[in-house]
């Protein structure tokens, strides 16, 4: 877990080294749907981790999330590099939108992205972690005008 008071987020030359390492190892290339997903929803591991297909909306755009860490439900709308992402993942899976999206993030968080951390590395980023994704959609929201309290969730 991140010391509190812990922000972190990728720069825009840390993102293009990040998805360069994925795109350079074949055993990583097959994560970046789940890395993209997660830096353009904001969503928490657990969240990426637990989500099914029916909870994705391709047509509308929309992740219905039934309950957040802090028990409401809440929806989060996907932008076109999210859709086709999602699209990726959906085709791996035979077109079959049954059971969890990501049903491969099982185990420890240690383990359900040790693959990320490995990338994390060999792209040359210190200290970054699984969750400033998260930190990161919440940068871009903020830099394009949106209230930080409209951030949070």
């Amino acid at each position: 877990m991140a010391p509190r008071g812990r922000v972190r987020w990728l720069t825009a030359e840390e993102e293009v080294a990040l998805r360069a390492a994925i795109d350079a190892n074949p055993e990583w290339l097959e994560h970046m749907p789940e890395c993209l997903i997660a830096v353009n929803t904001g969503r928490r591991l657990s969240e990426q981790c637990d989500l099914e297909w029916p909870q994705v909306d391709l047509e509308r755009r929309v992740i219905r999330i039934p309950r957040s860490k802090h028990g409401e439900g809440r929806h989060v709308r996907l932008n076109e590099e999210t859709i086709i992402a999602f699209r990726q993942v959906l085709a791996r899976n035979g077109g079959i939108k049954r059971g969890r999206v990501f049903a491969h993030m099982t185990g420890t968080d240690a383990k359900r992205h040790e693959w990320f951390n490995e990338t994390v590395a060999a792209a040359g980023i210190d200290d970054f972690r699984w969750h400033d994704l998260r930190h990161t959609f919440a940068r871009r929201l903020v830099m394009d005008g949106v209230p930080r309290w409209k951030c949070r969730g």
